[in-house]
């Protein structure tokens, strides 16, 4: 498969001119703009594979790009790039649907890696997109389709989001909400991008919550443990266990969250968990 072209959409000359080379160095045929306006004229006269995209420019801003870009049927994926990472910005950017988001100043190879994930990527229909239910810093609520490549997005987003966590933390957390969202994706490795799950990120100053409400394929209270003290919100505590026998393997979401969290609890219907860590 080719590479695609490389469009990039910074206002500082340095940064632009230094990291195209960067880029062309990799292998890539790379093109830039100086400004939003440009970077628009520029997807409609090259046709990038992907926009890298710095949010504050002149004339029109990252944002403003995105919406453009959103409103087409086709349209490249757009790498937002900038060093405002507050949660408010990534969101916004999530909101209108950029592929991914990456913090200034740029290091290469993780940028490279992206770039390289979208050249091996299929050509396909885009997947419906994400909907954003709420946005807050310490509320992040999405509605996902039940694909990888979202599931590998919104891991990059919930990394961007926590970056104020020890790193033995955020990796360990980061680690489990992969697990338990490809879980409640593709229960037995099957995604349909028709089927969404429901997530919220919460956070507080002392806990950090992951709430995920699966496609319909359910969460088996087998797999947190099967005791009484697991039992669910709703769940008798004399209400018998799951039928382990019948019961396929374990997925490793919910094995990742009965070692890692300080509270796990799942719900009567089986399809909806919640994961606590608490931060202090």
């Amino acid at each position: 498969m080719s590479s695609p072209t490389i469009l990039i959409a910074e206002d500082d000359a340095a940064a632009r001119s230094g990291l195209a080379q960067l880029i062309a160095n990799a292998g890539y045929t790379v093109t830039t703009a100086a400004d939003g306006r440009e970077a628009l004229e520029q997807v409609e006269r090259t046709q990038p594979g992907v926009v890298l995209l710095d949010i504050w420019m002149p004339h029109l801003n990252g944002l403003q790009v995105l919406s453009e870009l959103k409103a087409r049927p086709s349209r490249p994926r757009v790498i937002v790039m900038t060093a405002d990472d507050t949660p408010e910005t990534v969101l916004l950017s999530l909101r209108q649907d950029a592929y991914q988001f990456i913090s200034k100043p740029i290091e290469l190879q993780p940028l490279l890696n992206l770039l390289g994930g979208v050249k091996e990527a299929p050509a396909v229909e885009p997947a419906p997109s994400i909907v954003v239910l709420s946005a807050r810093a310490g509320w992040v609520e999405l509605l996902l389709p039940c694909t990888q490549e979202v599931a590998d997005r919104i891991e990059g987003y919930v990394a961007s989001l926590e970056t104020d966590l020890p790193d033995d933390i955020r990796a360990s957390v980061g680690m489990v909400f992969k697990e338990l969202l490809l879980d409640a994706m593709g229960g037995e490795g099957h995604f349909d991008q028709q089927h969404r799950v429901r997530i919220a990120c919460l956070r507080a100053k002392r806990m950090l919550m992951f709430r995920i409400a699966d496609a319909g394929y359910g969460f088996r209270a087998s797999d947190i443990g099967g005791s009484n003290d697991t039992a669910g919100p709703g769940q008798r505590q004399d209400q018998p266990a799951a039928d382990t026998a019948a019961a396929p393997t374990l997925r490793p979401g919910l094995l990742l969250a009965r070692e890692l969290a300080d509270e796990l609890l799942i719900n009567e219907r089986r399809d909806e968990v919640v994961f606590v860590k608490y931060l202090d």
